[in-house]
């Protein structure tokens, strides 16, 4: 039966309003699918670019970190090192030490026998002997006209003169018969026989031969210098002509009488005994030994007038030879009395 006209006009209506009600919710359905994969994909986006900037910032970090402890690394290896270089160093001067006392202790021992001890006083003998026969060879006695009583008398008295630094006080320093409280006493000593013998000297000579003798005593070591290098340069094959030996030991003379030197490193009289170890510092030596340096130099330098090209260069090497030789016996004598410095 045909609805009536108001009828059919609601139906259609309402069929209208059900479609548009089915078109909005699917509209709506993909509207809000559509906002959602949107938001999704912003939600997404935003902490993988935060995330790419965490792990940028944090290797930033790390590579400062890695930085830092590299350079803390260097300086652990550095001080590492330098503390390991000190150790060695330490260890080294320790045993040095240990070595220096050993040899010392083993010394003093040996010296300290009897047998040792005689040894030392005969050698100590021949020793000035060859002294006051190199002065008595180089024309002293001749220069001062002494006859035999006279040379015999002041041969006497310069074996004393020689001996009274062994006896009283090298000797038993060496051999350990003095201790630091009678080095003192034994240098006064030393003192009084020195001033002694020189009044007796000074009574047989006079005051001008006095004088001579100084001058003999003074050059003395230049002489002797003179007549050990000579043999060496004939054995080289560079004989040194008399006149090149005279030109030769005068200079010699000449600059060790302008050096610095103190009067005492010749003239055992003037040497302070009585303050011993403090005379003989390690450090007063060594500026001795630089002085004597320094004058070979000056030698060498003058000699290149008088001798030739192959032999001053010669006299150089016997020269610094001859001075490591003087070291050496100086420092294991310091060695064995103690040195200090």
């Amino acid at each position: 039966m045909p609805l009536p006209m108001n009828q059919t006009t609601v139906l259609r209506w309402v069929i209208g309003l059900a479609l548009v009600a089915v078109l909005i919710g699917v509209l709506a359905l993909q509207t809000g699918q559509e906002n959602h994969e949107a938001d999704s994909s912003a939600a997404l986006a935003m902490p993988a670019e935060q995330r790419h900037r965490a792990n940028a910032a944090e290797m930033a970090e790390q590579r400062i970190l890695n930085q830092q402890l590299q350079e803390q690394l260097q300086e652990v290896r550095a001080d590492a090192e330098e503390k390991g270089s000190r150790v060695q160093e330490l260890q080294k001067q320790v045993a040095k030490a240990e070595a220096k006392n050993e040899a010392r202790s083993k010394a003093g021992h040996l010296l300290r026998d009897p047998e040792m001890q005689k040894v030392l006083k005969e050698e100590a003998k021949s020793g000035v002997q060859r002294s006051v026969a190199a002065l008595f060879d180089a024309g002293l006695a001749d220069y001062l006209k002494l006859n035999e009583p006279q040379r015999g008398a002041l041969n006497q008295l310069l074996m004393e003169r020689g001996s009274i630094a062994w006896e009283k006080v090298l000797i038993p320093m060496t051999t350990g018969g003095l201790d630091s409280a009678s080095i003192a006493a034994a240098g006064r000593e030393a003192g009084q026989a020195y001033a002694g013998n020189v009044a007796q000297i000074r009574g047989l000579l006079g005051d001008d031969g006095f004088a001579v003798y100084e001058w003999f005593e003074r050059t003395q070591p230049d002489r002797d210098r003179m007549q050990q290098f000579t043999p060496q340069f004939a054995n080289a094959s560079q004989d040194l002509s008399e006149h090149q030996q005279d030109q030769l030991l005068a200079l010699m003379m000449e600059e060790r009488s302008n050096s610095r030197l103190p009067e005492d490193s010749s003239n055992p009289a003037k040497i302070d005994y009585e303050h011993f170890h403090e005379t003989f510092t390690h450090d007063r030596v060594e500026a001795f030994f630089q002085e004597i340096q320094a004058i070979n130099q000056r030698i060498e330098q003058r000699a290149q007038v008088v001798l030739t090209a192959e032999q001053t260069t010669l006299l150089r090497n016997l020269l610094a030879s001859q001075l490591q030789r003087s070291k050496f016996t100086t420092w294991n004598t310091m060695a064995i009395m103690g040195e200090r410095r």
